[in-house]
């Protein structure tokens, strides 16, 4: 059967957003975008994601973590990754604590961001059929 893959992204930002959304897209990969987190927690409780890429500041300084909340009560598999411009250990253990993927700095010095997202995305999707596939082979253990 040929699934599709649904990602969200998640940012206020509208040119960010698309370019998140573009890096986002591939083969078999249905891309939705969010501009707020409260749209966001509409959409996944209406959709089945298997990625979110999430900003960490928009209506909050940590609505992206309700971002995370809201995605990881409706599917543990969901992997979510946290974008900021602005580094702060504290609120990346609390994502991280909280079940995102990963947490991502927009701004660190000599790296690409969009491939960095892109590349964490592929790892969080190659993660989460990881975690399928282990759940499903437990499942038929007598």
């Amino acid at each position: 059967m040929n699934k599709t893959t649904k990602i969200l992204i998640v940012d206020d930002e509208p040119s960010l957003r698309s370019r998140l959304a573009e890096k986002a897209r591939g083969d078999k990969r249905q891309v939705m975008e969010a501009s707020s987190a409260d749209e966001a927690i509409k959409l996944i409780q209406e959709n089945d994601f298997a990625a979110i890429i999430t900003d960490l500041r928009m209506e909050t300084d940590t609505s992206g973590i309700d971002v995370l909340k809201a995605a990881k009560d409706k599917s543990t598999y969901t992997q979510v990754l946290i974008v900021t411009a602005y580094g702060d250990k504290d609120i990346s253990w609390e994502c991280m604590d909280k079940g995102a993927f990963d947490y991502l700095e927009r701004n660190l010095p000599g790296t690409d961001f969009f491939a960095m997202v892109s590349h964490k995305l592929d790892f969080a999707l190659e993660f989460r059929e990881m975690k399928i596939a282990k759940y499903k082979s437990e499942e038929e253990i007598p």
